[in-house]
């Protein structure tokens, strides 16, 4: 079977903020707008939640909103949703497709530095949904 992960969604949140969220469809997805509407930033964003180091770039449009969430799906179905800060530092991960609300609880802490000592990382995780870890 192929393997693969699918982004669901990307949404920013923040105390007294409506949440934010663009969700991402099956297949390609194209992002497009005038010139100075953000789109450029979606994509740091997504590089951001995927291990990229931070802290995101400061636009009027991400004032007040403090935390990240990236839903992502495999291939085989299995969902999950990656909790970041905006201003970078490990991710919380949570079983289930979040956009709306950040989820409740610790989740699992993974590190946002790759480390052949510890598994509990970024990278090792993703890694292993793909199975390509050694």
């Amino acid at each position: 079977m192929t393997k693969g992960l699918r982004l669901r969604h990307l949404s920013f949140h923040g105390p007294g903020r409506k949440f934010a969220t663009i969700p991402f469809g099956p297949g390609l997805n194209v992002v497009h707008g005038a010139s100075n509407t953000g789109k450029s930033f979606i994509i740091d964003t997504i590089d951001f939640m995927l291990g990229g180091k931070g802290p995101l770039r400061d636009i009027p449009e991400r004032v007040g909103y403090d935390q990240i969430l990236l839903a992502l799906e495999t291939l085989e179905g299995q969902q999950f949703t990656l909790v970041r800060s905006t201003e970078g530092g490990a991710f919380r991960l949570f079983e289930g497709l979040y956009f709306d609300t950040v989820p409740v609880g610790e989740g699992t802490l993974l590190a946002d530095i790759h480390s052949d000592r510890n598994e509990q990382n970024l990278s090792a995780h993703l890694l292993a949904k793909l199975d390509l870890t050694h």
